[in-house]
């Protein structure tokens, strides 16, 4: 792993340990609401990482192509979570 992204993977880490000392960081336990919660905890670190790196653009998993593939499969990857959000467990 580069330095780069070694820096970009703390820096969200980072996120995560903030957000959890200062937000609000209500636990879901199961169902809709508990991955919907996942969903945004990572935006929020991933939106402290780009602030840190000073580049709102950032992504440290920007690596073989795997942010272009996302965004050009993002409506298929919001509507399959769209309909598989309703079966979604922990086990699966």
């Amino acid at each position: 792993m580069s330095k780069d992204r070694m820096y970009g993977l703390i820096f969200q880490e980072l996120g995560h340990v903030y957000h959890q000392q200062y937000g609000n960081f209500d636990q879901f336990e199961q169902g809709e609401n508990y991955f919907l919660w996942l969903l945004f905890t990572e935006g929020i670190s991933m939106y402290f990482e780009q602030v840190l790196a000073g580049n709102l653009n950032y992504f440290h998993q920007k690596t073989n192509g795997w942010l272009e593939w996302c965004n050009l499969h993002l409506t298929t990857i919001n509507k399959d979570f769209d309909n598989d959000i309703s079966k979604m467990t922990t086990e699966n």
